[in-house]
């Protein structure tokens, strides 16, 4: 509620959706019925997700939060294996169709064709990690990767940053 505010008082035209998980869903109970319910006992660590609304809470998501979607599991695709798998477009939005989001964790050599990324978002994806080897010495990659790839990295970088898609760089 306190993202919503701020966002509505700056620019009332910005759509704010609300998110929380499928399990841990009374703020989207509570729009919907119109008044504050309690929560259901969610099985989770969080211990956020084990209280309710407050009246306050409920009424600023009431004014200002144009949806709530909840959030099924997230599934995170990772390794060689899903990155070069020929149906990870048809993968990635049989995830989406389950209610579920998608992530792929990366090196990145696949996401240097803009087209992948691009087909990966329209099915679904959510999320990009990619990880980076080096991008200064050449010698790690010919030593980790068995050939030179600073040049592959560069553009699925360049991909990456000019896709809507969430993402997060990392490097050892």
């Amino acid at each position: 509620s306190g993202i919503a505010t701020v966002v509505k008082a700056l620019r009332p035209d910005v759509l704010v959706i609300g998110a929380e998980p499928c399990a841990a869903d009374d703020a989207a109970r509570s729009r919907a019925a119109g008044r504050r319910l309690p929560p259901s006992p969610p099985v989770t660590v969080a211990d956020g997700l084990r209280t309710g609304l407050s009246d306050r809470t409920f009424d600023a998501i009431a004014r200002l939060v144009d949806e709530i979607r909840g959030q099924g599991k997230l599934v995170r695709l990772s390794g060689g294996v899903p990155n070069l798998h020929p149906d990870l477009p048809r993968i990635v939005e049989l995830i989406e169709r389950s209610g579920n989001a998608s992530g792929l964790f990366t090196n990145g050599l696949q996401l240097d064709r803009p087209e992948l990324l691009e087909e990966l978002r329209l099915r679904g994806l959510r999320w990009v990690v990619m990880w980076i080897d080096s991008l200064h010495r050449e010698e790690v990659n010919l030593t980790v990767r068995g050939r030179p790839l600073i040049e592959a990295k560069r553009r699925a970088l360049a991909s990456i940053g000019s896709s809507p898609v969430m993402a997060w760089i990392s490097s050892p």
